[in-house]
C-alpha cells in the first residue's frame, strides 16, 4: 500500500477561490495516476499541522486511502518539504471528511470532537 500524499495549496488559493499557477505546477509534480480513495466530500488540514503549514486547503495527489478511521499520510508544504501526518476519517450528518492532523492520538481525537460537535 502506498502512503497517501497531499499537497498544501497556497494561502492565496483561499482568497481568489481558484488554483494559482504555482499550485497547479506543484500538484502536477507530485500527482500520480494510480491514487485511490473512498468517497470523501472534503479534505482539510487542522490543528498543529494547520498552524505549522499555514493553510488548511490541500489536494490528494498520490497513494491509497483506506476506509479506516485513522491512517498514516504525508503532506507536502508550499516549499515541497514532506511532513508526517495522519488522516482522520469522520462522518457527520452523512458527509464524510478527511481531516489531516499531526501524528498522535490527541490530535486525532481533538479533530473528531470538533467535527462531531458540528464546528467545521
Amino acid at each position: 500500500m502506498k502512503t497517501p500524499k497531499f499537497v498544501i495549496l497556497s494561502p492565496e488559493f483561499m482568497k481568489f477561490s481558484r488554483e494559482l499557477d504555482v499550485d497547479k505546477s506543484r500538484i502536477a509534480r507530485h500527482e500520480e495516476d494510480d491514487r485511490t480513495s473512498p468517497r470523501i466530500s472534503k479534505f482539510f488540514v487542522d490543528g498543529k499541522l494547520d498552524n505549522m503549514l499555514g493553510s488548511n486547503n490541500c489536494t490528494f495527489v498520490a497513494g491509497e486511502i483506506k476506509d479506516v478511521p485513522v491512517q498514516r499520510a504525508t503532506v507536502i508544504d508550499v516549499n515541497d518539504k514532506e511532513h508526517d501526518a495522519q488522516i482522520v476519517m469522520i462522518e457527520n450528518k452523512n458527509i464524510r471528511y478527511g481531516c489531516l492532523v499531526a501524528p498522535g492520538c490527541e490530535e486525532a481525537e481533538r479533530a473528531r470532537q470538533v467535527l462531531l460537535g458540528g464546528s467545521l
